[in-house]
């Protein structure tokens, strides 16, 4: 979508005339073109069919344009302190490829959704979405910059054995106050990421890193 394609052939003779039917026609350039352009207003498969009359003979021929379409979905533009921690971008999709800039602040620029972080100052980012079949798609996102500093924030490191409950993390925040938090991954082994301590769910023997990506 977006694209305009050329359809026909400027080898047919100039002799001749021409006339294209089909039922997008009024999005060719020229309808009596040998080859014009055809300029789609929306996804799907047309077919358009070739007239040429020359020396009071006609013949026929035709040509199918399959269009392709694929669009990023709304983006938030995020607000937080100097300093702070925030995911953006879209919900990852499968088998798009996405390209972030400028890499400043991002902790991955070819993800759909990095952590931005270490940002004094308002930040605009660029994405770009490519889909398998071809087709891309850009968007902006804002990243805001409160004056006020984003608070300081350590966890220690949990150990536990598989089977134990009761398991959190008990981050450390300076300044004391309420704020609101969002830990990650959020992929069902902690049970709320919302909370300050939320419980661990042990499901393996081994290391596993969580962070909250955001707090404010």
């Amino acid at each position: 979508m977006g694209d305009s394609v050329i359809i026909g052939s400027t080898d047919n003779p100039a002799t001749a005339t021409f006339a294209w039917s089909g039922t997008e026609v009024g999005a060719l350039s020229d309808a009596t073109d040998p080859a014009p352009s055809f300029t789609p207003t929306s996804p799907g498969t047309y077919t358009f069919t070739l007239t040429k009359t020359e020396a009071g003979c006609s013949s026929t021929d035709e040509v199918t344009v399959v269009v392709n379409d694929f669009s990023l979905p709304p983006i938030a533009s995020p607000t937080i302190c100097q300093n702070a921690t925030v995911r953006i971008g879209p919900t990852p999709e499968p088998g798009v490829t996405y390209i972030w800039s400028p890499v400043a602040g991002l902790s991955d620029p070819n993800v759909a959704n990095p952590t931005v972080s270490g940002l004094t100052a308002s930040m605009t980012y660029s994405v770009t979405a490519i889909a398998a079949n071809g087709c891309a798609d850009e968007a902006a996102v804002v990243v805001g910059i409160n004056p006020a500093a984003a608070p300081a924030v350590s966890v220690p490191t949990v150990e536990a054995c598989l089977g134990d409950g009761g398991v959190t993390f008990q981050p450390d925040l300076s300044p004391a106050g309420n704020y609101t938090y969002r830990w990650s991954p959020n992929d069902g082994s902690l049970s709320d990421v919302t909370v300050e301590s939320p419980e661990v769910r042990l499901q393996r023997i081994g290391t596993r890193q969580y962070s909250p990506d955001r707090y404010e």
